[in-house]
């Protein structure tokens, strides 16, 4: 089982930077979330990382609930790390999940983000920007979720239109 949905996150990621158009990208999205959901009537079955790559395919929907259900998941991948009491890699995988599950449900809502996990371009020319965020939330907060820090995440993002503007001129 595993195998099938590790194949199937790798297709998500290549999906995400082949330069495939964004309709073909849905179209593979909402097969992948499908599928996902049959491995899922059987989640108690399925390991900490099996259960990541679930919710990374919802995550990537633009529907609530599919959100919503990415959150809960990486939130059942805390818990079992809670009740192990040790870190693991699909722990903190989930983590940043959380998180970004977490900000794009508050940006959906019209509301700032709490992390700074979302961003946006304009146009494809436009330099990235992030989506407004809650000023409160403290570096630490980020951090215990393996978030970057807030200049961290400002200087990727700069890092991706540099890297962006290279492959144009290649």
């Amino acid at each position: 089982m595993l195998k099938n949905l590790k194949t199937l996150f790798m297709e998500d990621q290549k999906d995400r930077t082949s330069g495939i158009g964004y309709k073909t990208i849905i179209k593979n999205d909402r097969k992948r979330r499908e599928l996902a959901n049959v491995f899922l009537k059987n989640k108690e079955k399925l390991t900490m990382e099996e259960i990541y790559y679930a919710a990374m395919f919802f995550h990537h929907s633009a529907n609530k609930n599919d959100i919503r259900k990415a959150k809960r998941l990486v939130s059942l991948n805390m818990k079992r790390g809670e009740f192990l009491k040790k870190e693991n890699k699909w722990v903190e995988k989930s983590k940043w999940l959380f998180a970004a599950t977490t900000d794009r449900l508050l940006v959906r809502e019209g509301m700032p983000q709490k992390y700074g996990t979302q961003f946006y371009q304009k146009n494809i020319n436009s330099p990235r920007e992030l989506f407004d965020y809650d000023k409160s939330t403290t570096d630490k907060e980020r951090v215990a979720l393996y978030v970057p820090t807030l200049k961290q995440t400002l200087r990727n993002l700069k890092k991706m239109d540099k890297e962006q503007q290279e492959n144009r001129r290649k």
